[in-house]
């Protein structure tokens, strides 16, 4: 298994009031140590460009043990391989100082081809992806029980240019800001985040009107993003 490691420190702008590492943050790392060791196996950003390529993230699965703290040294790991034909699975892990688990993290990806904006099968890409099966570690959430949710109205916004990423659409990590300050809108306290699970849909585009729309129950939220009634994401969050 090919590994790629490294380390960081939890920066002041990277947390909250409470001096708590953002949950947004642990996505734009897992994004960054996805590209470092793609680029280090010979098909990062440079590789996609040159071939009218790029990888697209479809799905994040995430388990926190416990929240890093400003200034707090991590180190982590992170592996790939195939998932399915059309579907690369990146995993990730995060420890603190003393090499306890902090974090882990189950995502998927694509190759889309930038011109159709479509997929392409990941034996385009030769021998370069590692042929090993990458097996998930974070399970995907239950199916709500019918009735125990709390239906909110829905919230509706425009995509600003903060959101937007080098690909040309919504950064994923935006659509968990926006659950999250959806919540603060709506006085919604649930204690501690311990798990993230997103599903990208469809891109979203610069000064797209977006609608969001919430249901609660004990211990779990859920978020669904749409413009023009087209889903464009989904947001489930686990509580404690």
């Amino acid at each position: 298994m090919d590994t790629w490691q490294g380390s960081a420190n939890v920066h002041s702008y990277e947390c909250n009031a409470s001096g708590r590492m953002r949950p947004e943050t642990l996505l734009h790392w897992i994004q960054d140590a996805a590209e470092a060791h793609a680029s280090a196996l010979g098909f990062g950003y440079g590789w996609g460009r040159e071939q009218g390529l790029a990888w697209v993230e479809t799905a994040v699965n995430l388990r926190m043990h416990r929240w890093p703290a400003w200034k707090e040294t991590t180190t982590f790991r992170t592996w790939t391989g195939i998932a399915s034909p059309v579907q690369a699975r990146r995993r990730f892990e995060l420890y603190d100082a003393e090499g306890i688990l902090v974090a882990e993290a189950d995502c998927l990806w694509v190759l889309i081809d930038m011109e159709r904006r479509r997929p392409v099968p990941l034996k385009r890409m030769g021998r370069l992806l590692p042929a090993e099966e990458c097996p998930a570690v974070v399970q995907n959430l239950p199916d709500w029980e019918p009735g125990s949710e709390e239906a909110t109205e829905a919230r509706a916004f425009r995509v600003t240019e903060r959101d937007i990423d080098f690909n040309g659409h919504v950064n994923n990590a935006s659509y968990l800001v926006w659950a999250i300050d959806d919540l603060c809108e709506r006085r919604f306290y649930g204690g501690s985040l311990r798990e993230i699970h997103l599903a990208f849909r469809k891109e979203t585009l610069l000064h797209e009107e977006i609608a969001i729309v919430c249901r609660m129950a004990a211990g779990r939220t859920r978020h669904i993003v749409t413009s023009g009634g087209t889903v464009r994401a989904e947001v489930d969050l686990v509580w404690q």
